[in-house]
């Protein structure tokens, strides 16, 4: 895509978030009164679903969503969008869009909501037999969140956390670590549950499944090994922020653990405008073009990222993971980390040398050592069943 057409792109999108925020008061009175309204309507054996603010289907809501189907068919799903429909949705789910009459009917009526983000300020439970439950969209992690990042949050945004903390029922964790984070972060003093995060039983669940899927995707032969690259997000991603060495990567990959690699380059959602500035060809792949980033990361051998709670993901099925730290001066100054990088099992690297260099030095022994001791100290819990124990509670709340 032409550089002129990207700069458009980008200028239409800053344009839009502006005239949002202007906007926002209106919404919310309108949202208020509105919402309001349909509290007069009787409670609903039903659930609403909302990733990412409503632009995804996926994160721990998809995982919850697809096992409450599995054991309880008969409950109704609603599932929110933000500007277009969501693609790859079962039948089973019924789509409302984000801040429409409708969408704020269903909440009104609804008994359960389970969100991974946080709730526009006009959404009030109206009575105790509502319940909220927040997924959150990452587990352990690197970066600040909430009122502890370092990143300006506008007033609007500001609102929303405040007023997500003070609605949430019920939030779910895998660690300690996390649990501290939320309470500091995000000013929560609400109920944790550290039963482990349902994306994280998909991935321990369906390794095999989503390695085939994956590859059968970008039609490669099922020996073919994949490094997946994906930078975290940010708020002005200029080019050097995905300028990874590939080849040199590719090939001490496939010296040091055999085989043929392929890398798929995927971008944080936020950076999607980003992602056609990237030139794919037969060795480095669209990860964006996947769907399912917890798929991707079941299928991937190696994963590199920078500051992405992804990794953690990857560490959990003892994938090697690598830290790509190309910006950490720029980045602490930017959003701030909540961990020194120095203390984290990843090798760690700072420019495209280096991460050829741990590459090759890799050793698979110290590296699994490393990550045991780790996520005792951060007292990390993910049993595979934790899906299923959320949806026990999900369905106590739709039969009260």
């Amino acid at each position: 895509m032409e550089r002129v057409e990207l700069d458009i792109m980008k200028g239409m999108k800053k344009v839009r978030d502006f005239v949002s925020m202007i906007l926002s008061p209106l919404k919310v009175v309108y949202g208020w009164m509105v919402f309001h309204y349909y509290w007069k309507f009787p409670l609903e054996k039903k659930v609403v679903f909302s990733c990412f603010s409503g632009k995804r289907y996926g994160d721990n809501p998809k995982y919850i969503s697809m096992e409450l189907h599995e054991e309880h068919p008969e409950v109704k799903q609603i599932w929110i969008y933000d500007k277009n429909k969501l693609e790859g949705l079962p039948k089973y789910v019924r789509q409302v869009r984000r801040h429409s009459r409708e969408m704020m009917r269903e909440l009104a009526t609804a008994k359960v909501w389970v969100d991974s983000h946080y709730q526009p300020c006009w959404v009030f439970k109206r009575k105790r037999d509502q319940f909220f439950l927040e997924t959150w969209h990452g587990g352990l992690g690197f970066k600040k969140i909430g009122f502890e990042t370092k990143e300006k949050i506008s007033i609007v945004e500001l609102a929303r956390l405040k007023h997500t903390a003070k609605v949430v029922d019920l939030w779910l964790s895998n660690s300690d670590w996390l649990s501290n984070a939320f309470r500091k972060g995000n000013k929560y003093e609400g109920e944790i549950l550290k039963s482990g995060l349902p994306k994280m039983a998909f991935l321990m669940n369906n390794e095999k499944d989503s390695r085939k899927k994956v590859r059968d995707f970008y039609k490669l032969d099922e020996k073919t090994k994949l490094v997946v690259y994906a930078p975290t997000m940010r708020k002005k991603m200029k080019e050097t922020d995905f300028d990874i060495n590939v080849e040199g990567v590719i090939d001490a990959l496939e010296k040091k653990m055999g085989g043929e690699f392929k890398m798929a380059m995927r971008l944080h959602p936020v950076n999607e405008i980003e992602c056609k500035e990237v030139k794919f060809d037969e060795d480095v792949l669209d990860g964006n073009a996947y769907g399912d980033m917890q798929e991707l990361i079941a299928a991937a051998d190696v994963f590199i990222s920078d500051y992405s709670s992804a990794m953690f993901d990857s560490a959990v099925l003892r994938h090697p993971t690598f830290c790509f730290a190309f910006d950490e001066a720029e980045y602490e100054k930017e959003r701030g980390f909540c961990v020194r990088l120095k203390d984290l099992p990843f090798p760690i690297a700072r420019n495209n040398g280096e991460l050829i260099k741990v590459i090759e030095n890799f050793d698979k022994k110290t590296y699994e050592k490393n990550l045991e001791k780790y996520f005792e100290k951060v007292g990390l819990n993910e049993p595979k069943d934790s899906t299923e124990k959320v949806v026990r509670i999900i369905m106590e709340k739709l039969d009260a």
